[in-house]
Parts: structure tokens; C-alpha cells; sequence
């Protein structure tokens, strides 16, 4: 069994092109004419450093993430795609 890392388009096009049989990846992915079966569901937390002003909240919403700098996956994951899509909708740029 060989196990390769990469991006989800680049997963995505490997299983259209026969190459590999088996692909894990983030939803949603973009393309017809896969059989999909979710495995887990995973949740995000915000971690930050221990004198950050949001270390004592126990709940963070997204608008209070709005004036800090922050250190995502990189572009071209299908889970910055989801944290991208998050934060568009409430109009926040972190």
C-alpha cells in the first residue's frame, strides 16, 4: 500500500485518472462522479498564546476574531475553502 499527502484537486484528479483507488478528503469537494462517505466530523478550536485577550473566554465568536492576525491551513485546502466560505459570509477578513 503506497499513502500520499497533497492537496484535494490534486487527490480529486488522481482518482479520475485511475491512479489511485482512495482518496481522504475535506467536504465539499467540487465534481460529479464520486462515491463519497464521510468518515469523522472534525471540529475547530482557536488556540492562542496564554496572555492573548482571548485566553479567558471560554466561547469565542467569529466577530471577535476580526482584529487579530491569524495562522490558517494554506490556500488550495479544502478546509481553508470551508474557513474561507466561514468567514465571507460574516464579512470578516482575518
Amino acid at each position: 500500500m503506497l499513502v500520499e499527502t497533497g492537496l484535494a484537486d490534486h487527490i480529486l484528479e488522481e482518482i479520475r485518472a485511475g491512479t489511485i483507488d482512495v482518496g481522504i478528503v475535506t467536504l465539499p469537494i467540487e465534481g460529479h462522479g464520486f462515491s463519497v462517505c464521510p468518515l469523522d466530523r472534525e471540529e475547530f478550536v482557536l488556540v492562542v498564546g496564554k496572555h492573548h485577550p482571548l485566553v479567558k473566554k471560554r466561547i469565542v465568536q467569529a466577530e471577535q476574531l476580526r482584529n487579530f492576525p491569524i495562522i490558517i491551513y494554506p490556500k488550495g485546502t479544502g478546509i481553508r475553502r470551508v474557513l474561507d466560505h466561514f468567514f465571507d459570509e460574516l464579512g470578516i477578513s482575518p
